[in-house]
């Protein structure tokens, strides 16, 4: 799929690449979401219906990038950033469980992380993990974010701000 900016995006290391979504990832995507929920801000389940409408709004978007990781041609979890004055990474998905704990997820990250410093260099990126979710901060903290600031207000799920500078 072409980026919101008509760019065809795809990254490529060794072990692990990235590829802008396309209209054949939806339901993948919604699948991943709705499995994995319980991490999320939002934590309604996503029908067809909605996930076409978000795949609407997202292709038309020009400050929101979603990827699909692949890993020896398959597709084995997306993760994405927005463009919010910051980096905004989000919807980070390990959606084949097979595939945890090889590092794939991790070398997604950086190169899109490596990404992002090429093409909006001098801005810092960050991502809002739910405090209930532990293993996200271990994952984030492991691949070079530290924990800026926390933000528990009232009817607001508590999360910590991590953030990564362009340095690393």
């Amino acid at each position: 799929m072409d980026d919101p900016n008509g760019e065809v995006i795809k990254l490529e290391h060794i072990g692990a690449s990235l590829r802008t979504i396309n209209w054949r990832d939806v339901e993948r995507l919604r699948n991943w979401k709705n499995s994995n929920m319980r991490f999320f801000f939002h934590q309604d389940y996503i029908t067809d219906r909605g996930q076409l409408e978000w795949f609407h709004g997202y292709y038309n978007r020009t400050d929101d990038f979603v990827f699909i990781v692949m890993y020896r041609r398959r597709a084995i979890g997306c993760m994405g950033f927005r463009l919010k004055g910051c980096i905004d990474i989000y919807n980070v998905i390990l959606g084949d469980k097979r595939f945890g704990g090889m590092g794939i997820m991790s070398e997604a990250l950086q190169l899109m992380i490596k990404y992002i410093l090429e093409q909006y260099y001098r801005i810092n990126i960050s991502a809002k993990v739910l405090l209930s979710n532990s293993k996200a901060i271990a994952w984030y903290t492991a691949n070079g974010f530290s924990k800026h600031s926390y933000v528990n207000q009232g009817h607001v799920k508590g999360y910590v701000l991590m953030e990564q500078s362009k340095e690393v």
